[in-house]
């Protein structure tokens, strides 16, 4: 009969430091199936780093301070194995 046995990895995230605090926010590779399908929209995706960076920092931020940190977050995940946003 065959058999898998997956290996689960612990949790990968991408560190943010804004203004001496860090924030953890999980790479695409970590999200489950189903998280990761809602982040297709714009509205989604702010949705999810508001999720671990909080609304009010998230609205402290400026476009493109916030550009940055997708970037970021997409490349780790990308060279994680996962895929890239609107994917």
């Amino acid at each position: 009969m065959p058999e898998i046995t997956l290996n689960r990895k612990k949790l990968e995230v991408l560190k943010v430091n804004i203004e001496g605090k860090s924030y953890s926010i999980p790479l695409g590779t970590s999200l489950k199936r189903s998280e990761l399908a809602k982040l297709k929209t714009e509205d989604e995706v702010m949705k999810f780093f508001e999720k671990y960076l909080g609304k009010e920092l998230m609205d402290d931020l400026n476009i493109g301070e916030i550009k940055q940190i997708i970037d970021a977050w997409s490349e780790a995940t990308k060279k994680a194995g996962g895929v890239t946003l609107g994917e």
